[in-house]
C-alpha cells in the first residue's frame, strides 16, 4: 500500500498486486485509508480490501489504482520511469506538481491524515491484543499455507 503514496504508480503488464490485508487477519498502516480511497474512492477500496482478491496490472489501471502500464518486463520498466522522471523534471509540469503538494493547497490535508492514522492504530492496537489476529500474523510470518481463500 506505501506505493500509493507516491504521485505516480506505474508497473509492467506482468505485476500481479495484493492491496490488501484483510484475508490475513491484519490492519495495515502506511495511511492507506487516505491513500487507497484517494486512488479509486470508497467502494471500489473497499470491495478490494474485502474481496481480498488479486488485481492484474490491466484492471489495476482500468480503475486507477495504477497510473499506466510501461512495459513488459521489469528492465524496460526502469528504463521507461527514469525516462518520464526526467522528463518531469524538465518541465514545468514538476513546478506545478511541487506547489500543489504546499501546505496552502489542501487546508485540510493534514487534519485528514491525522485522522487517517488515529483510526489505524486504534485499529492496530486492537488487532494486537485479538488471538486471531496473532495467529493470522504467526501464519504469516512463518509462510503458514491458509485453510481457506477468497
Amino acid at each position: 500500500m506505501m506505493a500509493l503514496a507516491v504521485d505516480y504508480v506505474y508497473a509492467n503488464s506482468q505485476v500481479i498486486l495484493n492491496p490488501h490485508y484483510h484475508g490475513m487477519g491484519l490492519f495495515d498502516s502506511e495511511y492507506w485509508t487516505y491513500n487507497l480511497l484517494r486512488r479509486v474512492g470508497y467502494k471500489k477500496a473497499y470491495e478490494i480490501t474485502e474481496s481480498c482478491l488479486p488485481i492484474a496490472a490491466k484492471q489495476a489501471h482500468e480503475i486507477g489504482l495504477i497510473d499506466g502500464i510501461l512495459s513488459e518486463t521489469a528492465s524496460e520498466l526502469l528504463d521507461k520511469i527514469q525516462g518520464i522522471s526526467n522528463a518531469l523534471l524538465s518541465s514545468d509540469q514538476f513546478s506545478d506538481l511541487i506547489q500543489e503538494k504546499t501546505p496552502e493547497s489542501d487546508s485540510l490535508f493534514y487534519e485528514k491524515l491525522a485522522d487517517c492514522r488515529s483510526a489505524e492504530l486504534a485499529k492496530m492496537s486492537e488487532n494486537f491484543r485479538d488471538p486471531v489476529y496473532n495467529a493470522a500474523r504467526h501464519s504469516f510470518v512463518h509462510k503458514l499455507t491458509p485453510l481457506v481463500t477468497p
